[in-house]
């Protein structure tokens, strides 16, 4: 699967290249990001070309001690504060240390890029409607508290008050920044087969599965023997040597999580042994494509995975491929499934357009008559656009997904 053309520009936007460390998140020497690095290192300078004024000398060690507290590991917010208060005390007691100055505003401004990657996974949250209710509600009741932390655009804000703000926000998102982010898992789809016409995942919320392509398949079956819907879907998976993958981050446990994001790329063979694919050692490289600026799915959506590993992804409105098929952002998507760390398996159904399957049939080389024409559309059961007409059809189909590694 991979992200439509226009999706998610905004997340797009964010800095590449801090999606390393978005990755793969882990405590610093003295800090929970990469960004105090810098400050540490230049504040230790500072204190060595200050050695001859005690006073100076004495303001350094404050602020190198600062820099290096404990609780900087905390959470993104005790840093931010503590290199703040670094700041505050450098601009009063060592204004002329002007490379520490610098770093503390480089900092800032690898910390805002940080804080727009936590504003679009509570925008995520706060608009899912795979997360319970409750946990959307506290999502944006966060994102609230996270604007109203952070200066207004065009305001000329103090580099010490910038710091403030910046806490303020960091301390609004906790458990959404990409430092919360937990495990993150991926899983490439190896086989679908499309489930039985009573089977497969309720599309239009009625309470019942939606799989009117199996019952159109008995249809085409009469009129055309050789043309297989199912098979041609499953077919377009692996087009052009593309892989569709599912992934989760921010995962606590697979066992049993309230607050998860989970996503869907696109990928390709990475170390050309097509043997090991499907057997949970496959190596995959992520089509840059369909990655958002932290390195994760452009598309996504943030969702729950209960007790016994079961959870619902509702990808409606995105825009996908799946593979060699278009489906637009009216298109509803929805997957059911189990997940584990080896294996992610369950339903996946969605719309199909009626011109998508006359392009299926009119590709098998099989031209309909005016009046099989009229029996497609009576097997139209899906509403897309709201206003009461059926325009698509539903399809359901069973998947397997193995464990896989995905580098970026």
């Amino acid at each position: 699967m991979s992200a439509h053309p226009a999706a998610h520009s905004r997340l797009r936007r964010a800095v590449v290249a801090a999606s390393a460390c978005f990755l793969t998140v882990a405590a610093y020497a003295h800090g929970i990001t990469p960004h105090i690095q810098p400050v540490e290192d230049a504040a230790n300078a500072a204190s060595q070309a200050v050695l001859g004024d005690p006073a100076k000398a004495k303001s350094a060690k404050k602020v190198v001690g600062l820099l290096s507290k404990k609780t900087n590991e905390r959470s993104l917010a005790d840093e931010i504060r503590s290199v703040g208060a670094a700041l505050k005390l450098t601009e009063s007691k060592l204004a002329e240390q002007t490379a520490l100055l610098r770093a503390f505003d480089d900092a800032a401004t690898a910390y805002a890029m940080d804080l727009e990657t936590a504003r679009a996974t509570l925008q995520t949250a706060a608009g899912s409607p795979s997360l319970p209710k409750k946990l959307r509600g506290k999502a944006a009741a966060a994102l609230k508290k996270f604007e109203k932390a952070l200066p207004k655009a065009k305001a000329p804000t103090a580099l010490d008050t910038r710091f403030v703000h910046l806490a303020a926000a960091a301390a609004a998102a906790k458990g959404y920044t990409p430092y919360d982010a937990g495990a993150t898992h991926d899983w490439v789809i190896s086989s679908l087969a499309l489930a039985p016409s009573s089977g497969g995942v309720d599309l239009d919320g009625d309470g019942t599965p939606d799989n009117q392509l199996a019952s159109l398949q008995s249809l085409i079956a009469t009129i055309a023997p050789d043309v297989d819907l199912s098979q041609s879907l499953t077919d377009s998976l692996s087009a052009n040597g593309q892989f569709a993958l599912y992934e989760m981050w921010y995962v606590q446990s697979l066992a049993g999580d309230p607050f998860v994001l989970a996503g869907a790329l696109n990928a390709t063979d990475a170390d050309g042994d097509t043997t090991n694919n499907f057997d949970g050692n496959g190596s995959f490289l992520a089509d840059v494509s369909t990655l958002g600026g932290d390195g994760h799915p452009a598309v996504r959506v943030a969702t729950s995975i209960v007790k016994n590993g079961d959870y619902r992804i509702d990808f409606t409105g995105q825009g996908l491929l799946l593979g060699g098929i278009s489906l637009p952002e009216n298109a509803i998507v929805i997957v059911e499934g189990n997940v584990s760390a080896p294996a992610n398996d369950g339903f996946i159904g969605f719309s199909i357009s009626l011109s998508t399957i006359q392009t299926l049939i009119s590709g098998a080389g099989v031209t309909l008559s005016p009046l099989q024409l009229v029996l497609l559309n009576s097997f139209l059961d899906i509403d897309t656009d709201g206003n009461g007409s059926k325009d698509a059809l539903s399809a359901s189909f069973s998947f397997t997904a193995d464990k896989a590694t995905v580098s970026r």
